[in-house]
C-alpha cells in the first residue's frame, strides 16, 4: 500500500481459462513463466509480488511459441 501511494501503480489479472492457452494448467509453472519474461523485459521482478516464484524442470510453456505483449498491460 505504501508504494502505491507513492507511485503509479497498476494491478492487473487474468482468469484461469485465458492463462491456460500457452499449454500448461500448472499454476507454479505460469507464474515462473510470467515472472522469468517480467525480469527479462524489464530487468527486475515486479515490485509488489515480494518472490521470484519457482524454478521449472522440465516446463511445458515453450517461451519461443508464447510471447507476452508486456504494452497491453500499460
Amino acid at each position: 500500500m505504501s508504494y502505491a501511494k507513492r507511485q503509479k501503480t497498476k494491478f492487473t489479472f487474468q482468469s484461469f481459462d485465458v492463462l491456460k492457452v500457452p499449454g500448461t494448467d500448472n499454476l507454479y509453472e505460469l507464474e515462473s513463466f510470467f515472472l522469468s519474461d517480467f525480469l527479462t523485459n524489464f530487468g527486475c521482478f515486479p515490485i509488489c509480488n515480494n518472490q521470484s516464484g519457482f524454478n521449472i524442470l522440465s516446463p511445458l510453456i515453450d517461451p519461443r511459441r508464447v510471447t507476452i505483449l508486456w504494452e497491453k498491460f500499460s
